[in-house]
This record gives C-alpha cells, structure tokens and sequence, in this order.
C-alpha cells in the first residue's frame, strides 16, 4: 500500500503488467484484485512439498499452469498465492527503482516450516 501511496504502484495495473507469464489466466485481474482476494486465481497448492524453497519463476510457471477459479471481481476466495504475487510486485517496484531488476533478485521464496516452539502455546512470545 506504501508503494501505491507513493505513486510508485497503480492498485489498477493489471496483474500481466508485472508477470507476463500469467497474462491468459489473470486477464482482467488487476492489484487491487490480490489485495482483496477477489483475483479468481487458482488456490491450490502449487509445491509438492511446501517446507522446501521455491524460485519465483516457478511460482509463476505453476500459477500460469492452472486455470483462474472465477472471474476477476466475480466473487471473494482466500487465496495466499495473492500475497506471494504482491511480495514479487514489490520486490520488482523496488528492484526498478535502484536500477535493477528480478534477474538479480534473491532466487529462492524460502517458507519454513513451523518450528514446535511456534506451535507450543508456553513458548516464550516477543513483546
């Protein structure tokens, strides 16, 4: 939201603008569609195995590879697959500002799996 308010990111771009890749399946998808969930792309799991690192090519690659579940703005569906896009767009904005672009970008999205101490309700807590 920081980017948008700052002029660097338009809500209304369409979601191809960013990644190519996914211009058939998110046509008509837009931001402002991630952010609200509303953007019809697929909610399936798209790792085998969701505790190892993926590259975000491959996130788009699987992405691209499955059809939208409903028309951008049709309808709400949580779908964390928003946030992973919207994580990227940011990091591509970013990226463009200094010069830069994805190709030298981290290549790895790295999601760790839970440790028990997350899970343990007498773990200690951050304050």
């Amino acid at each position: 939201m920081r980017l948008a308010e700052r002029g660097r990111l338009d809500l209304d771009d369409p979601i191809a603008k960013h990644f190519l890749v996914l211009a058939s399946v998110a046509q008509g998808a837009t931001i402002r569609h991630l952010l609200s969930h509303t953007s019809g792309l697929s909610s399936v799991n798209i790792a085998d195995d969701p505790t190892q690192p993926f590259a975000p090519p491959q996130i788009l690659a699987a992405l691209a590879g499955r059809p939208r579940e409903f028309a951008p703005g049709e309808r709400f569906r949580y779908n964390n697959h928003g946030y992973l896009l919207l994580g990227l767009v940011a990091q591509a904005v970013q990226l463009s500002r200094n010069g830069k672009t994805m190709a030298t970008a981290p290549k790895v999205v790295d999601f760790p799996a839970p440790s028990s101490a997350s899970l343990d309700a007498d773990a200690p807590r951050a304050r």
